[in-house]
């Protein structure tokens, strides 16, 4: 069976591989810079007025599955590194000059747009369930008041945000305020989303 090449011209990459691990790098920051203003956003929380230079460092941990998109990317340029190369042995048999397909052409511009949109639309989802209360939820005892049932949405080396009661919205608390925080196991929001899931999946399957 004949080996399949695809059309990556590997010496480029060895030449050029600085630049590659600087645009990924440039990549993967700016979608999680932007996610993470979105998903904070949601909430009327200012965050980036609580980061410290460390906080700015750190931001790509913000949400670790935000690894798994440039493994797709990487995917589709593969696959449409094979139908390049498709292409242009086509154009040899036939004599042509070759000419990528208009597909070819605008792909490249989709794969763009969706490297961001996934993780945005990830990152507004998330906030979601935080509202409809789908996340665990936390006792927290602080020095001179105590808070509870809320839920823990993100934090820097110096704060905690928190969501939920009383007033329902996004709360910076200094970690130096904080004693002690005790999990509170899910509630009864997230064990009814999950039923509603299981439901819609039975009628799903039964229709």
């Amino acid at each position: 069976m004949k080996k399949l090449e695809l059309g990556i011209d590997k010496d480029w990459i060895k030449q050029h591989w600085w630049l590659i691990t600087a645009a990924s790098t440039i990549y993967l920051y700016t979608v999680a810079f932007v996610s993470t203003l979105i998903f904070y956003d949601a909430f009327d929380l200012s965050v980036f007025s609580f980061f410290e230079l460390s906080d700015y460092l750190r931001i790509l941990f913000r949400d670790v599955g935000m690894f798994g998109y440039p493994f797709f990317i990487v995917l589709i340029v593969l696959a449409l590194s094979i139908l390049r190369k498709k292409e242009k042995k086509i154009s040899e048999q036939e004599g042509t000059e070759y000419s990528s397909s208009l597909f070819l052409q605008v792909m490249p511009i989709v794969v763009l747009a969706l490297s961001f949109i996934f993780p945005i639309h990830t990152a507004t989802f998330q906030a979601e369930l935080i509202k409809n209360g789908a996340y665990q939820e936390v006792n927290i005892k602080l020095k001179g008041k105590n808070l509870s049932a809320v839920t823990i949405i993100g934090g820097t080396s110096e704060f905690v945000f928190i969501y939920g009661p009383p007033s329902n919205k996004a709360q910076a608390i200094n970690k130096s305020e904080v004693i002690d925080i005790n999990f509170i196991g899910p509630n009864k929001a997230l064990l009814e989303l999950k039923k509603e899931r299981e439901e819609k999946h039975r009628e799903s399957r039964s229709g």
